[in-house]
C-alpha cells in the first residue's frame, strides 16, 4: 500500500512530522501523474453479461463527465489519471461458482487457494501479464509496485455496483506468497464490479482509497454529522467532490484563513475550489472549521440534492477524536463499533441545521442572520457567520471573530 503519514493539515499541508506511537496515520499529500491499469475479468455468470470494453475505457478516461475528469476537476488539475491499458476481457480459468464457493480452509481441491476471490484477482493479474511488462512501472527498482507507481483495477461484470480494496497474493496455502509477475511485487489492488450501467463513482471510490489513502465515511446506522451525499466517500451514487478535509489533506486545496471580522464570500466549490479555514491559536490544530460553498456543477456534483454553504468541523487531534462519545441519537453501543484511529468516521463532522434527522436536503446553510459555530464539546467557538446571502455562485457572509 502506499505510505500514509502523520501530519499537520492546517499548519502546513505538505510539512509532516514523526508520527508518535498510536498516533492516527493521515494521507500526506497527492500530486501528480497517477497510472492505471484496468483489467477486465469474466467469470461468464450468466444473468451478469459484460459491458462494451470501449465504454468501461471512455468511463474511466474519456471526455467529461469520466473517471479521469473528476479527478483532475476536483483536484484544481493537480492529479492527473493517466491510463496504462485497458485490457481483457479475459476469460475465468474455472466455472463462476467456484470463485464465490465457501472458504476452503485446508485447500481441499489442493489448488493452494483458500478463498475463490483472491484467487480470481491473481489470476486477472497473471492474464495480464501475458501482454503487460509490470516491471517497467517499478521506477525506483525496488521490486515492489506501489500504487503511486502503477494502481491496478480489476473490473467484473456485476448488475449491482460494488468495490473493494485489497492485499493481493500469489498462493494462500499452506503458505500465504506475494503476488509476483515480471519479477515485481504486486500488494494492493482495487476491484470494481462495475454495474449496470457502468458506475463511475464506484471506480472513483475505489481509486481515491487507492491511490490517495481516502478513508470511509460512511455509516450503518444514524449518525447527526454524517457527510451523506456531500462526499464521494460516504456516498458514491454519484460523481459528488470529497470532504474539503481530504482534499486539503490530498494538497488539492489553498484555503483563506481570515484572522479579523469583516465581510467574506465564497465562490462555488465545483467551479474554483474556495475554500475558508477557520482556526482559534488558543485552540491550536487539532480542531477547526471548513466552510465550502456547494453548488451545482455542469458534471460532477451535478446531483447535488441542496445547495448553499457546507460547514464541517474537523477534529483532527487523535487524542481527542479517537476518545469521542456518542453523539445524540446514537447508541454507545453503534458507535462503540467505530474504531478509534478510525479518521474518516470520527474526525469529520458536517455541521448540519438538522441534526435530529438525516436530510440531505437540510444539510446546507442559506440565508441566515447568524449561524454561531461550537467546538466538538459545546464550548464558544468566538466565530459566527451573518447575514449569509442567497445560494448562488457566490455566497457572501460577515464573519464575526470575538476576540
Amino acid at each position: 500500500m502506499s505510505v500514509s503519514r502523520c501530519l499537520t493539515a492546517v499548519a502546513a499541508v505538505a510539512a509532516v512530522g514523526a508520527c508518535r506511537p498510536g498516533d492516527n496515520p493521515l494521507p500526506g499529500p497527492a500530486l501528480g501523474a497517477r497510472q492505471l491499469l484496468v483489467i477486465l475479468w469474466d467469470p461468464h455468470r450468466p444473468d451478469h453479461p459484460a459491458p462494451d470494453k470501449q465504454a468501461i475505457a471512455d468511463l474511466i478516461f474519456g471526455a467529461d463527465p469520466s473517471v479521469a475528469g473528476y479527478f483532475i476537476d476536483s483536484s484544481r488539475g493537480r492529479v492527473a489519471l493517466e491510463k496504462a491499458a485497458v485490457l481483457g476481457w479475459y476469460d475465468a480459468l474455472k466455472p463462476a461458482e467456484h470463485y464465490w464457493a465457501p472458504s476452503d480452509d485446508q485447500d481441499s481441491d489442493g489448488d493452494g487457494w483458500i478463498s475463490g476471490h483472491v484467487e480470481k484477482w491473481a489470476e486477472a493479474v497473471r492474464d495480464a501479464a501475458r501482454e503487460f511488462d509490470f516491471a517497467a512501472y517499478d521506477k525506483n527498482g525496488d521490486g515492489i509496485l506501489e500504487p503511486d507507481e502503477l494502481g491496478v483495477m480489476i473490473v467484473i461484470p456485476q448488475n449491482g455496483a460494488f468495490g473493494t480494496n485489497r492485499q493481493a497474493f500469489g498462493r494462500q496455502y499452506p503458505t500465504p506468497e506475494p503476488l509476483v509477475v515480471d519479477g515485481v511485487r504486486i500488494d494492493a489492488i482495487a476491484e470494481a464490479y462495475i454495474g449496470k450501467p457502468p458506475a463511475a463513482p464506484l471506480v472513483a471510490h475505489e481509486l481515491g482509497h487507492l491511490f490517495f489513502d481516502a478513508a470511509d465515511e460512511y455509516f450503518w446506522f444514524f449518525f447527526p454529522y454524517a457527510a451523506g451525499s456531500y462526499s464521494l466517500f460516504d456516498q458514491s451514487w454519484a460523481l459528488m467532490h470529497a470532504d474539503p478535509y481530504s482534499r486539503l489533506l490530498w494538497g488539492w486545496l489553498d484555503p483563506i484563513r481570515p484572522e479579523t471580522s469583516g465581510w467574506y464570500s465564497l465562490r462555488s466549490m465545483d467551479q474554483t475550489g474556495d475554500l475558508m479555514l477557520l482556526r482559534d491559536p488558543k485552540r491550536g490544530d487539532g480542531e477547526f472549521f471548513l466552510i465550502e460553498n456547494r453548488e451545482r456543477g455542469r458534471y460532477y456534483d451535478s446531483r447535488l440534492v441542496g445547495e448553499g454553504l457546507a460547514i464541517w468541523l474537523i477534529i483532527q487531534d487523535p487524542d481527542v477524536f479517537s476518545a469521542l462519545p456518542a453523539p445524540a441519537g446514537v447508541s454507545a453501543a453503534e458507535w462503540g463499533k467505530i474504531p478509534g484511529n478510525d479518521w474518516g468516521r470520527r474526525a469529520i463532522r458536517m455541521i448540519r441545521p438538522e441534526t435530529t434527522v438525516f436530510d440531505d436536503r437540510k444539510a446546507l446553510w442559506g440565508p441566515a442572520d447568524e449561524i454561531k459555530l461550537f467546538w466538538h464539546d459545546g464550548a464558544p467557538s468566538g466565530f459566527t457567520l451573518k447575514n449569509v446571502s442567497d445560494p448562488g455562485a457566490e455566497m457572501g457572509f460577515y464573519l464575526d471573530i470575538a476576540k
